[in-house]
């Protein structure tokens, strides 16, 4: 929600320890009013200040970006914490390491495959995630000093795009400024094709090196020896890694010891090399630890049919009390596969493992892939008997983009894939028509010359990679679809464009990982309006086999826009069971109609990040969803548990809203975000959530919300949040000095401020009061409020169910806090507002005098004539009928009342467009 004018000012106070933000924010109310902020943009603590409510993206020197969200700052002790991996267009898998306790996270990492391929050339202080959002860093417009130390023979003074040179040194280190905005480009230059170039040798943060960690010294240690093993074999393809022909590639391997003198002590094991040759298939591994019992983990990758594959190696529980060896054959490893009601395709998912000590501390990894990768695999394991062990799958599905076969009798299907599964506003993805059949010829890597030998007219076109230009895939790096390609495609009539990923002008056996993209998607040229798929090496072997022996036709299917969504929370606990086929059946799931609305004429491009916390669970991951909206659909959550707490975010344009819920059943229910208009209230109390996991959440330490409008001893804190959706929390916010103005007995009562927002100081007994607010969104007209309440100090400690008041943040105030009985108003428009909607009135306190009244008026003409509206009491609110006709903007007035005669009296000019 963007301001034309500066009169309502966002909060981060949020929800973090209270002696945090009392090192930083005044104790007491100052006597005279803060000046407010001119930007015209909501105004909100930093989190040096307060934490924040909504989630903070740290960007990467690659391009990658870590998103974290919590109820306070991510490190806060108690808080719960959801880490999303947000990999470049394309980009390699990302694995995200994260250690701490109940006291809080103590350090979250991220680690991109083709960076942990590089091995000690780039230090891992660039992705020490929690050290660059503690300093400054989680801004795509920050600056990050880079140096980049170069051979000998190399010059210190190349540019790459995004960095400016600081300083050249005499040890051959460029001290660079990175623009973050611009980092996948810089990236892409500095490590073309996953190699190092330029004559780099090394690269590191200036102001932050970790190299390798040190490990205390002990008295005795032994040698601990992993041998990692994969065969060579028609599901297992040799590529090129780090320069050598293999079968994987080895990120790493990791020790945590579980008991002994190293209990809580990580160990990397060294890289001793490989057993044999071209290709290698062998490799081993060894770190000397003290005697105990040790997590091993390791993660691998390997190649089946220009796929990539990714695989969580893992021995929870090892004894060491001498030299002990340790082999993991990758060929065993299971591979993940879900199954849901419905035929659907992944979109999105998240793997995790976790450890956890018997005295409570924890690591844990976490992957995250680009659309087209999350092939996961794992190792069985035996199970624990010493701490806990946690494997957990975050999954989102729908139905599947894209589907072919060749056409005929004993046509084989083929593994089409488009580069996203969805079209995107500002990223748009052609598609082929809802279901055909087309003929197939082959056209080389699609240049002018090669489209003139075929008739391409009316057919699907099959291509490679056009590295004849320069471009050239190292071990299944990213590869691109060419723009030229494609605009050739569309000038020969063709419907629809077959990429084959292997390379054959260059290196034998290499190919480009799939799916392929455009080179548009990493800033280039627009998108040209011609469909393309990605087929797999066999599936392109398939076509040029029959071709050769005649006509070919692929019929094929597209499935368009998802209208159901599954999201999926699976776990394991204790051991990895050599099964991991993941069924759900409806009787498992809860379906939820959600609605996404937009303010504007244009699509817009949302991003739903979904998480979930069993009891005692600190850290999860999140599963990104990106679609379009505005839309309406069915998502099934699930499997249903009455112990899981699950959190929805939704980060729309100018807009952040999140949820606290608990699926444990399967009625549908129906969820609204971003719908307007939003005016102060309070979210509901979400009893569920505090039921499902007692004493975890609606703590000081992790509230469910602030008190809203709340008053605590004898301060009253006009702050609240801005609300539609009840069941949705969307930012708390407060006034600035010129839109809040409070009487007492017909007196204003003189203004203070806390943390530059505006509160007051009221006598202890009881009296009536008047609150008059407004203020303007960009998204609609004004918004003007007037409340009449009583207030006086309160008697005991009631700020709500889960909720904690901002006194208690900003001064460590333990006086009695109770919500003051403002009537709140909250507006369910609907489809069709003309032919009625549904008002909302409600106290937050569930004990506050019943609702006696509502009246409600309409005009649609920015409030110079009003009609009264018909309005019937219903379970769900008031249903309003207004009596209008027109296609523009509708505006409301509502007075509502209670028993003990609090009353409100809203108006909201241009409240929602009748068309």
């Amino acid at each position: 929600m963007n301001h034309r004018r500066q009169s309502m000012r966002r909060v981060g106070v949020a929800l973090v320890a209270s002696a945090m933000l009392a090192s930083v924010t005044s104790a007491t109310i100052s006597g005279t009013p803060a000046a407010a902020a001119r930007s015209g943009a909501p105004q909100q603590f930093t989190a040096a200040q307060a934490g924040t409510a909504q989630p903070v993206t740290v960007p990467l020197i690659t391009g990658d970006s870590v998103r974290l969200s919590a109820a306070g700052k991510p490190t806060a002790a108690g808080g719960r914490v959801t880490a999303t991996a947000q990999p470049r267009p394309g980009g390699p898998t990302i694995k995200i390491t994260a250690t701490g306790s109940a006291g809080g996270v103590q350090r979250i990492s991220a680690l991109p495959a083709d960076v942990a391929r590089l091995g000690a050339a780039v230090d891992p202080g660039l992705f020490d995630v929690t050290w660059l959002a503690d300093h400054g860093y989680a801004a795509k417009d920050a600056r990050l000093p880079v140096v980049v130390q170069y051979a000998s023979t190399a010059n210190p003074n190349t540019n790459f795009p995004g960095a400016t040179i600081a300083k050249t040194n005499a040890d051959h280190t460029a001290e660079l400024a990175l623009d973050l905005g611009q980092a996948a480009s810089f990236w892409s230059a500095v490590a073309p094709g996953g190699r190092l170039g330029s004559g780099i040798a090394r690269v590191w943060l200036k102001d932050h090196i970790l190299g390798y960690a040190t490990s205390p010294a002990y008295t005795a240690t032994y040698p601990v020896t992993v041998t990692v093993h994969l065969a060579a074999d028609k599901d297992h393809q040799v590529f090129a890694c780090n320069a050598v022909r293999t079968t994987m590639c080895v990120m790493g391997v990791n020790l945590m010891g579980i008991t002994g003198p190293a209990a809580g002590q990580a160990f990397t094991a060294n890289l001793l090399g490989c057993a044999d040759i071209d290709p290698c298939t062998t490799y081993g591994l060894q770190a000397n630890v003290p005697s105990g019992t040790y997590w091993i983990s390791g993660w691998v990758s390997f190649y089946h049919d220009a796929y990539d594959q990714n695989v969580l190696l893992e021995k929870p529980e090892v004894t060491v009390a001498g030299a002990t060896d340790v082999a993991f054959e990758v060929a065993q490893a299971r591979p993940i596969s879900v199954q849901t009601p419905r035929p659907s395709s992944t979109y999105n998912a998240m793997l995790q493992d976790a450890r956890t000590l018997p005295d409570g501390r924890y690591a844990s990894d976490l992957m995250f892939s680009s659309y087209g990768n999350h092939q996961y695999w794992v190792t069985p394991s035996d199970r624990v008997s010493t701490g806990q062990f946690r494997l957990e799958l975050g999954w989102v599905g729908g139905v599947t983009p894209v589907t072919m076969a060749i056409a005929g009798k004993g046509g084989q299907a083929l593994h089409a894939m488009y580069p996203s599964y969805a079209t995107f506003p500002g990223y748009p993805m052609y598609r082929l028509a809802t279901r055909g059949t087309a003929g197939v010829v082959a056209a080389g890597e699609g240049t002018e010359a090669d489209f003139a030998k075929v008739n391409a007219r009316g057919k699907l076109v099959l291509l490679t990679v056009a590295n004849s230009t320069g471009l050239q895939c190292f071990g299944g790096s990213l590869g691109a679809v060419m723009d030229w390609q494609l605009q050739n495609a569309i000038r020969a009539g063709a419907v629809g464009v077959l990429m084959d990923p292997e390379t054959p002008s260059a290196t034998p056996g290499e190919f480009c990982a799939l799916p392929l993209r455009g080179d548009w998607i990493i800033g280039q040229d627009p998108t040209p309006p011609m469909p393309f798929v990605s087929v797999t090496p066999s599936d392109a072997a398939a076509l040029r086999a029959r071709l050769a022996k005649g006509a070919v036709s692929v019929a094929y299917t597209d499935g368009g826009t998802a209208t159901e969504i599954y999201d999926l929370k699976f776990y394991e606990q204790g051991e990895i069971p050599a099964d991991q086929r993941l069924t759900v059946r409806s009787a498992d799931l809860t379906p939820t109609k959600a609605v996404y609305r937009t303010d504007t004429a244009q699509d817009v491009l949302d991003s739903r990040v979904t998480s979930a916390f069993q009891p005692n669970e600190f850290l999860t991951g999140g599963v990104a969803e990106p679609f379009a909206a505005p839309t309406t659909r069915t998502e099934y959550t699930g499997p249903i548990s009455p112990e899981l707490v699950h959190r929805d975010e939704l980060q729309s344009p100018g807009m952040y809203q999140s949820s606290l819920r608990v699926y444990a059943d399967t009625n549908r229910r129906t969820q609204e975000w971003a719908a307007r208009p939003f005016v102060p209230g309070s979210p509901a109390e979400v009893p569920d959530v505090l039921a499902a996991q007692p004493g975890s959440w609606g703590t000081t330490l992790n509230p469910v919300q602030l008190c809203s409008y709340c008053r605590q001893g004898n301060t009253f804190y006009p702050i609240g949040y801005m609300e539609s959706d009840r069941s949705l929390s969307s930012g708390l916010y407060g006034y600035d000095a010129d839109s809040a103005h409070l009487y007492r007995n017909g007196v204003e009562v003189p203004q203070g401020s806390v943390a530059g927002l505006v509160a007051y100081t009221l006598p202890s007994e009881s009296s009536a009061y008047r609150l008059a607010t407004d203020y303007r969104l960009s998204s609609y007209g004004e918004v003007h409020t007037q409340w009449d309440f009583t207030s006086a100090a309160p008697a005991a400690d009631r700020p709500g169910a889960g909720s904690i008041c901002i006194g208690t943040l900003v001064s460590e105030s333990t006086d009695p806090c109770a919500a003051d009985p403002l009537v709140f108003v909250a507006y369910h428009f609907g489809d069709t507002p003309a032919r009625g909607f549904t008002v909302e009135a409600y106290h937050q306190d569930p004990q506050a005098p019943r609702i006696t009244g509502v009246q409600v008026w309409t005009s649609t003409d920015d409030g110079a004539h009003w009609t009264s509206a018909t309005v019937r009491s219903t379970q769900g609110g008031y249903a309003v009928t207004p009596h209008v006709t027109g296609t523009g903007a509708l505006s409301v007035r509502v007075v509502a009342v209670d028993a003990a005669g609090n009353r409100v009296d809203q108006t909201v000019l241009q409240a929602v467009r009748l068309s």
